[in-house]
């Protein structure tokens, strides 16, 4: 079933799309013609409609902008108003066909199905230009993206591994659009976000009155993630009883409901990623054994983007153009500011470049964004590791060591400040209080050992 993003500021007129066209093609509404915009960007669905009158920005504006940021899907104009001057307009600017209302919904069906026709699929030209949805020029990621098409093809688990930040969903909705089960459920769920009492129940379900709170029973993600793929993200940081529960879904897809002594069954493909070496956690018994052989079938590290600075053009090109809109300016970066850009090692990785982006366009004070327009963290070497070459008489330590000893030195100080109060502790550092436990007493016990 194609994906189809349809564009109205008038709710009935959405409404009115979305029922003529669901039973045949998937469709997401949005009012607002900006975030639309930023959606189809960021998502690449397979066509567009957009209405021609709208409050904000007009449709002919809507199609200049997606065609000038190198969106290549076919778009319908529906309208109604216009005349012959209006299709040609609209058809000038990168319309694949002109719709005028009224019209029957059997109309509206065939002149979207013409519309693919006729655009004789170049939305997929455009997921190859982008390599699935990836923006990459680096050869080692183009590399690993032909290793997860080859994942994608069998039935097999894949253990995506690197940094925060690198793109490591990305991959795992690479891998589902392109197995079998690509018209089944995509089911992301972070681990790390969910307090460890609950995440029994968001990964099996619950049965009503099984806890307080429990109101009414609920399908947990294994569940909702039958026929298709579950992401597992941050799957280093589930605690072991929760580890030998999940073990037992890929031994043989059994599981129960919190609550609930029936036994369900899934059988979702798990892909798991993690930013923490596994290895390193089982040896330190943190993780059990048995289940990281499970998941580690298929293992794909996706490098860091300090790694592949030739992507940092080009990924800063695009979120340039992501965020366009918010300001109605294509801002674009100096030759100093983008090598200032590339020398910067991005901690955060593509995440942190995307947000750094958007904030220049946001604070930009005129089209071109210079140095002085960066954040703070890429100007001052103590805050952003320095970049320079090492001299022949000093060296670099491994990052993970680096990470490790800042890490020790982070929850030390965050515990000290809150007088050794795990919970008052993990409120300041952001995190909920079993993750930052967890991650605390890993930092300090290596210390004390």
């Amino acid at each position: 079933m194609k994906s189809l993003i349809l564009l109205d500021d008038s709710p009935p007129v959405l409404a009115e799309m979305k029922k003529a066209l669901r039973n045949d093609f998937s469709c997401s509404v949005v009012r607002d013609p900006k975030r639309g915009i930023r959606r189809v960007l960021s998502e690449e669905p397979d066509g567009v409609i957009t209405t021609l009158v709208m409050k904000e920005i007009n449709g002919i504006d809507v199609i200049r902008t997606l065609r000038s940021s190198g969106y290549n899907g076919p778009i319908l104009m529906s309208t109604s108003y216009g005349n012959a001057s209006t299709a040609v307009e609209a058809t000038r600017c990168g319309a694949t066909d002109y719709i005028t209302r009224p019209y029957p919904d059997k109309e509206l069906i065939a002149r979207v199905e013409r519309m693919f026709a006729q655009s004789n699929f170049k939305n997929n030209k455009s997921i190859d230009r982008i390599k699935d949805g990836i923006r990459t020029n680096d050869p080692a990621m183009v590399s690993l993206l032909e290793l997860a098409y080859l994942a994608a093809e069998t039935e097999s688990r894949v253990l995506l591994l690197g940094e925060t930040g690198t793109g490591k969903e990305l991959f795992a909705k690479v891998i589902h659009r392109r197995s079998k089960r690509a018209d089944k459920p995509f089911v992301v769920l972070n681990c790390a976000a969910i307090q460890e009492t609950l995440l029994e129940s968001e990964l099996f379900g619950h049965k009503r009155g099984s806890f307080t709170g429990a109101t009414e029973d609920r399908v947990g993600r294994f569940e909702e993630a039958r026929g298709g793929t579950l992401f597992l993200d941050e799957i280093g940081e589930i605690s072991l009883s929760i580890q030998a529960k999940i073990l037992r879904v890929l031994q043989n897809g059994e599981f129960c409901r919190v609550g609930d002594n029936r036994v369900q069954y899934s059988d979702a493909r798990v892909v798991a990623a993690t930013n923490q070496s596994l290895v390193a956690e089982v040896k330190a018994g943190r993780f059990r054994a048995d289940l990281f052989y499970r998941l580690n079938v298929v293992s794909l590290t996706i490098p860091p983007l300090r790694e592949r600075k030739n992507d940092i053009d080009l990924l800063s090109d695009y979120f340039l153009r992501r965020y366009i809109s918010q300001k109605g300016i294509l801002h674009r970066f100096s030759e100093d500011t983008l090598k200032l850009m590339r020398e910067y090692p991005w901690p955060g990785n593509v995440r942190e470049l995307e947000h750094h982006v958007e904030r220049c366009c946001v604070m930009a004070r005129s089209q071109m964004i210079e140095v002085s327009d960066l954040h703070s963290s890429l100007l001052t070497p103590q805050t952003s590791f320095a970049t320079k070459e090492p001299s022949s008489s000093e060296s670099y330590i491994p990052f993970k060591d680096a990470k490790r000893a800042f890490e020790k030195e982070y929850f030390k100080s965050v515990l000290s400040k809150a007088d050794g109060n795990f919970a008052q502790a993990a409120k300041r550092a952001g995190m909920e209080r079993s993750v930052f436990y967890r991650k605390a007493r890993s930092a300090l016990s290596e210390e004390s050992s």
